[in-house]
């Protein structure tokens, strides 16, 4: 869900490297969809504890997960939490993943206020109260639960000291090891992760992030590449039950990304939302799926210093293209992902919005995310 340190640097690279496409009249490459579909998967080899595979329900009869990670800096420094999940119960948003990061680089720099909902389990807790009080659920990350992907003896494991303090009712799922596939975890990472929170909990779901295919590195350009990191995706969802790819499109030039069926060109979300939407039901038909969308504007990423720096090698033709999605594309983001199906729409980057300009911005993805349910009916 978040842009590691490799995604972030790719941003820089393609953002400066946008300087040189636009000097040679290429700056704007080809991105529409190529309909004819990757290798298809093959089957994978039943394995001891694998999650049983129940039909997937139909995502029409039931109300989208609307999900947030975080909410604006000035919004969660003041460290108000009737104020934080008002905010959220205002804009529909059912499900919190507490989230406090504001820079990614050159370095990452965070509030820190994600402990105020773990570890110390107090009854009189101002922030998991105040969730209960405004019926938000809490997404809780295993790799705050589980740093280093180390588990710990299961009688005093934290998910379970967590349920038993915050109640079970109160807990969405377990956000699994971010993007595991992207940053070359193994894949026994994520089957211990999913082994260990349903030998607490069998009802808790769990819940994986994957990246989409970046269009310009250099290990994703071939075709054995990309069905290669595909099957990785494949092979780490086998221990999750809800599948998500975070899509951050805007701008298409810079976001760099491509689809399962576009042969590595270059698309906009118009495309890739239903690509991915397309490819997780067709390899993973017995599972939940959705989106993490963009909230959040690219120069919101970096300090001030780099960003005056990338500003400074680029024409006002290409830093214009750095926004926050328009409320034209948020709506267009938000159906494309409801029409493909999506259970789970959810936001990130949020929590780097700081001005005022971008807090307007904020209220517009609260106006969309209050109104997914209610297109729905």
């Amino acid at each position: 869900m978040r842009l590691n340190a490799h995604r972030a640097a790719t941003i820089v690279t393609a953002i400066i490297l946008s300087l040189v496409s636009f000097q040679s009249a290429a700056y704007c490459r080809p991105g529409s969809s190529n309909p004819a579909a990757l290798p298809t998967q093959t089957g994978l080899p039943a394995q001891p504890g694998l999650p049983s595979r129940s039909a997937q329900p139909d995502a029409k009869n039931l109300p989208i997960v609307v999900l947030a990670a975080g909410v604006p800096k000035p919004i969660a420094a003041r460290r108000n939490y009737d104020e934080i999940f008002a905010e959220l119960q205002a804009g529909g948003i059912k499900v919190f993943l507490p989230f406090t990061q504001y820079q990614e680089a050159p370095e990452p720099k965070s509030l820190g206020f994600e402990t105020d909902f773990f570890p110390q389990y107090k009854k009189d807790d101002k922030a998991i109260n105040a969730m209960k009080r405004h019926g938000i659920k809490l997404l809780v990350a295993a790799e705050i639960l589980y740093p280093d992907g180390k588990f710990g003896a299961p009688s005093d494991d934290p998910l379970r000291k967590l349920i038993a303090w915050a109640g079970r009712e109160n807990i969405y799922a377990v956000y699994a090891f971010d993007e595991p596939a992207h940053r070359g975890l193994p894949m026994s990472q994520s089957q211990a992760l999913y082994q260990r929170v349903k030998s607490i909990d069998s009802t808790l779901p769990v819940v994986i992030v994957h990246a989409p295919i970046l269009a310009d590195t250099e290990k994703q350009l071939s075709e054995t590449e990309r069905t290669n990191y595909l099957s990785r995706v494949k092979q780490h969802s086998q221990w999750a039950d809800i599948v998500v790819f975070d899509i951050y499109p805007i701008p298409k030039e810079l976001a760099k990304l491509t689809g399962p069926y576009a042969h590595g060109r270059e698309l906009g979300y118009s495309d890739l939302i239903p690509q991915y939407a397309r490819w997780l039901k067709e390899n993973l038909p017995t599972k939940k799926y959705g989106v993490v969308l963009q909230g959040f504007s690219m120069a919101n990423h970096y300090d001030e210093a780099t960003l005056k720096t990338i500003y400074s090698a680029l024409p006002r033709e290409v830093t214009s293209t750095i926004r926050t999605p328009s409320s034209r594309e948020l709506d267009s983001m938000v159906g494309l992902a409801k029409t493909s199906g999506c259970s789970v729409i959810g936001w990130w980057g949020q929590s780097m919005l700081k001005t005022d300009t971008e807090l307007k911005f904020w209220q517009e993805l609260k106006r969309v995310s209050r109104e997914i349910n209610q297109r729905a009916k």
